[in-house]
This record gives C-alpha cells, sequence and structure tokens, in this order.
C-alpha cells in the first residue's frame, strides 16, 4: 500500500507503508461479496459488489485485497461508494489531488509491475477512511452495512480445450494477522488502531469456455496486435511471466507455442 494519509486518527496507515494493528478489540466486522456465484463466457464482464458489515461497532477505515487468478480474469474499473456515504469520502491510493487513483490500482492489479504495488498482480488493493480529502477534515465512525464498491472484472477465457474452469475471488485475509485485509476501530483511550475484521467471504466464477483470441490478447484492451507481440518478447523464454497472461497457452513456459497461438489470432478481438 503506498499513500499515508496525514492529519487523520493518530498512527492510523492506509494505503502505503502497513501498520501492525493492534487485534485487541472484539472482532465483529465481516466483509463479504453481493454474490457467491457467476456463470461468464470468455470476453464478457461482470460486477461483483465489495460488502462490509461493522457488526455493530464504530470503524473509522478499512484496508481491502481482493484476490484472484490474473491468467483468467482482468479488473477493468472500479465504481467506490456507490451509496455515497459520507463518512468515508477518502478512497485511496489518492492522486495529488485528493481523488482515487483508479488508472494505478488497475494498473497494480492487473500487471504488477508499477511502483507502489506491494501486493503484485492478481490482488485488488485500496483503503477507505472516515476523512474529507476536499475540506481536510475528519468525519464521524460509521456504524452499520456498507457496499464500499463495485468491481467490474473481464472474463479471459480457460486453457486452450477447456470447456469449462473456475476463478475464484477472495479476501486477502488470515485470522489474527493485521497487515492484510483490516477493518479499523480508534478505541477509546488507546491511540493504536485496532483491527476488527472476523471473518470474509468467497465468490467462484465459472468461465464457460475457452477463446483462443482472449488468451492472445495479453495486454486485454480487445485486441490481438503489437502490444500482445511486445509483451511475449519481453517475458520470451520465462517460466515466471510478468503479467502470467503471456504465458498465452498455459503451459508455464513462454515460447514458440505461444507465438504461435497469437500470430493465428493476430487483429483477432476479444469482446
Amino acid at each position: 500500500m503506498a499513500v499515508i494519509l496525514v492529519g487523520l486518527f493518530v498512527g492510523f496507515v492506509l494505503v502505503g507503508q502497513r501498520q501492525i494493528f493492534r487485534k485487541k478489540a472484539a472482532a465483529t466486522a465481516v466483509l463479504s461479496f453481493s454474490s457467491s456465484a457467476f456463470s461468464i463466457a470468455p470476453g464478457n464482464q461482470f460486477i461483483v459488489g465489495v460488502n462490509l458489515n461493522t457488526g455493530g461497532q464504530a470503524i473509522v477505515g478499512a484496508d481491502i485485497l481482493v484476490k484472484f487468478d490474473p491468467t483468467r480474469l482482468a479488473l477493468v474499473s472500479m465504481s467506490n461508494n456507490p451509496t455515497n456515504n459520507t463518512n468515508f469520502k477518502t478512497y485511496a491510493p489518492v492522486t495529488s489531488t485528493g481523488t482515487f487513483d483508479t488508472a494505478r490500482v488497475v494498473n497494480c492489479t492487473n500487471n504488477g509491475v508499477a511502483t507502489g504495488c506491494p501486493s503484485g498482480v492478481g490482488v485488488v488493493e485500496f483503503g477507505i477512511t472516515a476523512f474529507d480529502w476536499a475540506n481536510n477534515a475528519l468525519t464521524t465512525a460509521y456504524t452499520g452495512t456498507l457496499l464500499v464498491s463495485n468491481l467490474t472484472f473481464k472474463v479471459i477465457s480457460c486453457p486452450p480445450g477447456q470447456t469449462s474452469c473456475t476463478a475464484p475471488l477472495s479476501f486477502v485475509y488470515t485470522n489474527g494477522l493485521t497487515t492484510d485485509s483490516n477493518v479499523v476501530v480508534n478505541a477509546a483511550g488507546s491511540t493504536t488502531p485496532e483491527d476488527i475484521l472476523s471473518s470474509t467471504s468467497t465468490s467462484t466464477v465459472t468461465i464457460t469456455g475457452s477463446n483462443d483470441a482472449c488468451l492472445s490478447d495479453v495486454t486485454v484492451d480487445g485486441l490481438v496486435d503489437l502490444r500482445d507481440y511486445g509483451q511475449l518478447a519481453s517475458n520470451w523464454l520465462s517460466t515466471n511471466p510478468s503479467p502470467p497472461r503471456a504465458d498465452i497457452n498455459r503451459d508455464g513456459l513462454v515460447d514458440i507455442r505461444d507465438y504461435g497461438l497469437l500470430a493465428s489470432k493476430w487483429l483477432g478481438t476479444c469482446p
């Protein structure tokens, strides 16, 4: 995480240098997805909501990390604060003007090569805080259930020849660990933020088939062209390509077989 929100509650850090929150307050908060299952064909998009239930406690912020398989899904966009909640007016990371840096999050999530991408490819990482950037003022803590963000994903494809495969969505969370997803309260009489996240849910995306054009569209821009060839060339003979989509046929090695598949779909489209 990468941006320190200065002047907030004491010691509270979001999307920047992760802080070790205390795990002392009663854990009651839950992070969940709006749906537990999707069935989508290659090249199509779907929207999944990220829900937060504070479990009756007043929270001042949260760090949210959503993990997925970047060879089967790609993040397209995020619609934050869809209910116009007045408590969480700042979503991080932010640009120099205080607005949410969508481009950075999407690039980190899909490619994992830009600076300030600590979790790497395949993790959507962002934070919310009870702060009004425009007025440089704290807002009140929030209690209740909130739709934090709607994430739009594009389905890439199953590996070549597969008629069905799955792509799980999950929150990066381990019980007792405070450097992953967390939900934060400022406990009375304490100067240290406390993590109250107790559990998370998962969602499973079933991909209904394989599409060679979508596999060859390494940059996920909808067209198989020189940009995709460039990704292939820069990862030539790699067994750990970045992004992982450069291994077009998903056999663990970027080689002539991947080039052959890309060439066969040259200037093809993945809607």
